[in-house]
């Protein structure tokens, strides 16, 4: 019995390793006519999230947005990932990364007249086109879920949360 115990522990935590492993060199990504938001594993340590927007008229800046994070396994599904340019804290202020007001053809959302949509009836658990687009979630420290071939983030906010799917 104890024979069995250890070497379901060993393969337990060979298995826990292979999967970290996995991740290195490989890209989960959610993408739309908009936009490909996803996640590049690096190396072991060092992942990529970026957001790009398929809009050839926004301004350079906020056409890619990388955000250079360490990651960490802390348990069999879960990996904790930190954004290497947060001192003390400091991304905790800015859950999300606001796109200002754009001119754009191609991406009506981000322009100003999206943005003042108030009179117009959105179901609750509905997010506007701006607020799903025009919102880039900012990293400190957060979590994400590797299951079945596909990453889960959830952008913890004081308003709620918004789930991220990469496949």
């Amino acid at each position: 019995m104890r024979k069995n115990i250890t070497f379901i522990s060993l393969i337990s935590f060979f298995l826990s390793c292979k999967t970290t492993k996995d991740l290195t060199g490989r890209t989960f990504t959610s993408k739309d006519e908009y936009r490909t938001y996803g996640i590049y594993f690096k190396n072991d340590t060092i992942c990529e999230i970026k957001n790009v927007f398929h809009c050839d008229d926004l301004d350079s800046i906020y056409k890619e947005i990388k955000i250079v994070c360490t990651y960490k396994k802390i348990s069999r599904y879960q990996f904790v990932i930190k954004n290497v340019n947060c001192k003390n804290d400091s991304c905790k202020l800015i859950p999300l990364i606001e796109i200002p007001i754009q001119n754009s053809k191609e991406c009506t959302f981000l322009n100003a007249s999206a943005r003042n949509s108030s009179n117009v009836f959105i179901p609750r658990n509905t997010l506007s086109d701006y607020e799903k687009y025009g919102r880039v979630p900012n990293i400190d420290i957060d979590t994400i879920l590797f299951l079945k071939h596909r990453i889960i983030f959830q952008k913890m906010l004081t308003t709620g949360s918004v789930i991220y799917t990469f496949k």
